[in-house]
């Protein structure tokens, strides 16, 4: 029996339009309505009380995103209760908070999630999102692509040679919007016109290779 596409398959094709690797765009843009979520309803929940006990906190990386969305008040309840447990017992701080923070994060939990949900997504209608993957020109970053990879060999999958190559060819095409990117600093080439791809394509070279930064305002409701 074939999978049905649901709601989540929907927004996962949907980012396929848009520049950038798809896994770190429906990442990002389901971790935006997470904090959209938290703040608005969550922050007084006894299980996020329990979660950012255990946690310490957000990440440094998560961090960042929260503090993007200026709610003050939200904020304030969440790490009052953090500050408020070390006052009671300067104990519950331990020396390797970086570490239990990267572990216990519960947005970087739900990163993984996240994660494991789209690729399972993206694995039941493969020659769907293959053929949205060749359209788009864009290619994967290398976290997700050699996520997706892994999966797809553990399965034995005959669609590896056919992500490899539209991943090359997407990687070249990427190259050649840098090339091109290059070359208008020379003057020799100074007369011709860059798309707004080729503007921004040492931003993606970045992101490709590293990962996309969280930014609220491309998501927001």
């Amino acid at each position: 029996m074939s999978a049905e596409r649901h709601l989540s398959y929907y927004n996962f094709r949907d980012v396929f339009s848009l520049n950038g690797c798809p896994f770190c765009l429906i990442v990002e843009k389901s971790i935006i309505k997470y904090f959209d979520d938290l703040l608005y309803e969550g922050v007084n929940l006894s299980e996020t009380a329990k979660e950012m006990s255990r946690s310490k906190g957000f990440c440094r990386i998560h961090s960042k995103v929260l503090l993007n969305f200026n709610d003050a008040l939200g904020i304030a309840i969440l790490y009052q209760r953090i500050l408020q447990e070390l006052d009671e017992d300067p104990k519950c701080m331990p020396k390797n908070i970086r570490e239990i923070q990267n572990k216990y994060c519960p947005a970087c939990m739900k990163e993984k999630e996240l994660l494991e949900r789209y690729s399972g997504i993206f694995i039941d209608f493969i020659d769907d999102f293959l053929r949205k993957f060749k359209n788009n020109g864009f290619p994967f970053c290398f976290e997700h692509f050699n996520f997706i990879l892994d999966k797809l060999v553990t399965l034995k999958s005959s669609k590896i040679k056919d992500l490899k190559e539209i991943q090359g060819k997407n990687i070249k095409n990427l190259m050649h919007k840098l090339e091109n990117l290059i070359n208008s600093y020379n003057y020799h080439h100074s007369d011709r016109k860059l798309s707004e791809e080729e503007k921004k394509s040492w931003i993606d070279a970045v992101e490709i290779i590293s990962g996309k930064n969280i930014e609220k305002k491309r998501f927001r409701k």
